[in-house]
Order: C-alpha cells, then structure tokens, then sequence
C-alpha cells in the first residue's frame, strides 16, 4: 500500500495546450498497462480530454487531440467506464449552462483512448 503525504504536480500544460483554464475534475484510471487522467478543461468550450502517464501520479502529458467529448458542447466530468465486452467509453456530463437542464451521455472510445466514436 501507498501513501502519499504532500501534494505533487501531475500534469503541467504545455504552452500550446488546447486548455487554457478551468482545470478540474480530473479521475486516473488504469488501462492496458498505462495510467490515464480524464479532466475537464476549457479552450474554445469546456471538455473532457485524455492525458496518459506511466505511474499513477504522473507526469501526464496530452494524449487525446483536445476534448474527446463534441467539441460543439459544453462537457464536463467525463469517466471510463468498461463495458462487459472490454469496450472503453466515455460517460460524461453536457453542461446545464448550455442546455438548461444537463445531460449523462455515453460515447464509445477507441482502444488507445484517443478519440469517440459517435455519441449516444
């Protein structure tokens, strides 16, 4: 067992990340022998994109191509979740502020968390 004691830097941006505020939320999971970061960021809207690192403490660094929720909606609070087929997806939140009451939406990822496919 581990314990952690003080706090440490996981994930520091590089200058031309996509999100350049509002870092929240963020959830780590272990996937196919990596660490993945799910957090919610703002760049031209609010979304959930996908950093990966080694070690659960990190360091992150970027590995979804900006917000893996529609990039047309203000998203946040995205997870894993693995269906019983071994299928990852994404569950997330489509923002109350932008549709008066939010949504609980689920999109299928790709293997390598990268990227959805559809949202259902």
């Amino acid at each position: 067992m581990t314990f952690w004691s003080e706090p440490k830097h996981a994930f520091a941006p590089p200058a031309d990340f996509w999100g350049k505020q509002d870092f929240w939320a963020p959830e780590v999971h272990a996937y196919n022998g990596a660490f993945y970061m799910f957090a919610t960021f703002m760049g031209d809207t609010r979304g959930t994109g996908i950093l990966k690192a080694d070690h659960p403490a990190g360091p992150f660094l970027p590995w979804s191509d900006g917000a893996v929720t529609p990039r047309d909606q203000m998203c946040l609070d995205g997870t894993l979740h693995i269906d019983k087929n071994g299928k990852p997806w994404i569950v997330y939140c489509h923002e109350w502020v932008q549709v008066g009451n939010g949504t609980m939406n689920a999109a299928p990822l790709s293997e390598d968390l990268k990227q959805t496919y559809g949202v259902l």
